[in-house]
C-alpha cells in the first residue's frame, strides 16, 4: 500500500508511514524488485497471472499507455492480484484439507466460517488442544502447496467466543 493508505490504516503521519515502507523494502529489496516487475508486466501485457499451480489470469482490457491514472491502477492491481489470489488459493486448499480430515476421522469439529485467510471451526472443548495442532498442520500443508520457496506459518487460537 502507499504511504497515504498506511498512514491512514495505522494512524501515523505520512512521513512515518513512508519511513516504514522504505525500511521494509531496504530489508527485503527483492520484494520491491518483484512487485515492480509485476506492475510493469501488467501494464505492458494487459494481464497478470496468479501463482501456479492455478495460474489464473486477470485481464486489463482498457490499457492506454497515455492514461497515467489508469496505468497506476493497473500497476497496483498487477502487484496485488498474484498475492491476494495466492492467499485465496491457500485458504481454499486448507478448507478442503480440513473438511476431508474432519470427515475421514469423524472428529468432533465443524467448519463454521471463513473470511479472507481466517478459518473458524467449532470443536468440543476436550479435543480443542489436539485440533489446533492438526489444523495448523493442514493450513501449513496448504500454504506449502502454493508457496514452495517461501516458508509460511499460521497461528491458531482457541477461544470460547469470536474475536478479531
Amino acid at each position: 500500500m502507499s504511504e497515504f493508505k498506511l498512514s491512514d490504516t495505522i494512524d501515523v503521519s505520512i512521513d512515518t508511514a513512508k519511513g516504514i515502507i522504505d525500511r521494509f523494502f531496504k530489508a527485503v529489496p527483492k520484494v520491491k524488485q518483484f512487485l515492480t516487475m509485476l506492475g510493469n508486466l501488467g501494464k505492458q501485457r494487459g494481464f497478470i497471472r496468479s501463482p501456479q499451480p492455478y495460474g489464473r489470469y486477470r485481464f486489463f482490457d482498457d490499457v492506454n499507455q497515455e492514461d497515467f491514472k489508469r496505468l497506476g491502477e493497473i500497476e497496483r492491481q498487477s502487484k496485488n492480484h498474484p498475492i491476494q489470489s495466492g492467499n485465496a488459493d491457500m485458504t481454499k486448499l486448507a478448507l478442503i484439507y480440513i473438511y476431508r480430515t474432519i470427515k475421514e476421522n469423524s472428529y468432533p469439529v465443524r467448519l463454521i466460517h471463513q473470511v479472507h485467510d481466517e478459518i473458524q471451526t467449532e470443536v468440543k472443548e476436550e479435543f480443542a488442544d489436539q485440533w489446533v495442532i492438526i489444523m495448523e498442520d493442514l493450513m501449513n500443508k496448504a500454504a506449502g502447496a502454493i508457496l514452495k520457496t517461501v516458508p509460511m506459518s499460521v497461528d491458531c487460537k482457541v477461544s470460547d467466543h469470536w474475536s478479531k
